[in-house]
């Protein structure tokens, strides 16, 4: 009966994934701006598939597992994120300041996929004729919250930017992740640089 509960939880875990590889594709197509080469979009769709397939991985290791350390997921995603969007011209470094904190499988695959798209972002636009940079992403809890955020101490955003009217498809993403699945919000903040944050409420 254990192991018949175990093949239903899994069962479900890989359906509510596929559908939300679904939802995100559908979102990329609705609202990626027409200028955005098909071969970019193509490797952001990979990216956000590599990062459900490590939430995942952490699952496996495990069939009673129901929770999973945000830390441990963030100090080997946002590393491999970094990587796959670097500059070879540029010296970007990235910093993980996070707490000890366990969720549900879904919040965390959620959160990965927020931080993906933040880290990515950052790393592709932050830093335009510059030949350095730091990006900060932090974890912490307070007031009954959890807050994710990810600062660079980039260009910042342009004058009068509106996240309804600019935002590109991985802000979009971030913010469509932290309303539905987490019951939160996104906010961003431009002052030397840009600060992303996501809270949402303890579970």
């Amino acid at each position: 009966r254990q192991l018949a509960t175990s093949v239903l939880e899994a069962h479900h875990r890989i359906k509510n994934n596929l559908q939300t590889v679904s939802d995100l594709l559908i979102l990329q197509l609705l609202e990626e701006p027409k200028d955005v080469m098909p071969k970019d979009a193509l490797k952001a769709s990979i990216e956000r598939i590599n990062t459900i397939a490590m939430v995942h991985e952490f699952l496996s290791k495990d069939a009673h597992i129901q929770t999973i350390n945000v830390k441990d997921v963030l100090n080997r995603l946002v590393p491999m994120v970094a990587s796959a969007n670097v500059n070879p011209s540029q010296d970007i470094n990235v910093s993980i300041n996070a707490i000890d904190i366990s969720l549900p499988s879904k919040e965390v695959t959620s959160l990965a996929l927020i931080a993906n798209e933040l880290v990515s972002n950052a790393m592709k636009h932050a830093f335009k004729n510059r030949d350095k940079g730091l990006i900060v992403v932090e974890l912490k809890a307070a007031d009954n919250n959890i807050y994710l955020r990810v600062n660079d101490d980039g260009i910042g955003l342009p004058d009068g930017f509106d996240i309804n009217v600019n935002g590109r498809v991985g802000l979009e993403v971030s913010r469509t992740l932290a309303e539905r699945d987490l019951s939160g919000a996104l906010n961003l903040v431009s002052d030397a640089g840009t600060t992303v944050e996501v809270i949402f409420p303890k579970i």
